[in-house]
């Protein structure tokens, strides 16, 4: 659906004379990629709205993706399945860590983020193979990817030093770099791909 409205839209822009047959492919295959991204910021916010839990869907969202950007990892099999199986870990977690009494310990959100970089120095970066990089980039991908999760661990442990009644924001921060760090070491699906 997202696909075949990316080439409508690519269509007309080569139709009003606003781009060039030879781009069509690269605006339909940049239109696809902001579109889905649209998409899946509407749906997390609707349903962010729905479970009231919007900081901690942010905290999550914002861990996830700052660390899968640089260490890679596996996508699902499809873009659709990538948006739902997103948003229905994001919210379980989310909806988990708003619930559950945190008030117990910030053991357990530093313990997690110590674990992400542990699988970020042993996995990252994760290449897909429908996305090739060449060495030099795969070495720079490495070190920013360990420098976001260090970052990450730091800024963890620091908001439950300073900001022990919010552990349940923080914790969701923290299953969002582990999520992230855990699709290092899950298996690449073969077939169509989902970029990053």
């Amino acid at each position: 659906m997202i696909e075949k409205l990316a080439q409508k839209i690519s269509r007309y822009f080569v139709s009003m004379q606003v781009a060039s047959e030879d781009n069509r492919e690269v605006i339909a295959y940049g239109l696809f990629h902001i579109l889905s991204d649209v998409i899946q910021i509407i749906v997390l916010v609707i349903t962010a709205w729905l479970f009231k839990n919007p900081l901690y869907i942010l905290a999550f969202t914002l861990c996830f993706i700052s660390l899968k950007g640089y260490a890679g990892g596996a996508h699902a099999k499809y873009h659709w399945s990538c948006l739902f199986s997103f948003t229905a870990i994001a919210q379980g977690i989310c909806v988990f860590c708003q619930w559950f009494p945190w008030d117990l310990t910030p053991f357990l959100p530093v313990s997690m983020s110590a674990l992400a970089l542990l699988l970020v120095i042993y996995k990252a970066p994760v290449v897909h193979p429908n996305n090739p990089k060449p060495v030099r980039k795969i070495k720079q991908f490495r070190k920013l990817a360990i420098l976001v999760a260090i970052a990450q661990l730091i800024l963890i442990l620091t908001a439950c030093l300073i900001f022990p009644e919010g552990i349940g924001y923080i914790l969701a921060g923290s299953f969002g770099e582990l999520s992230a760090a855990i699709t290092l070491i899950l298996p690449i699906p073969s077939g169509r791909e989902v970029t990053q």
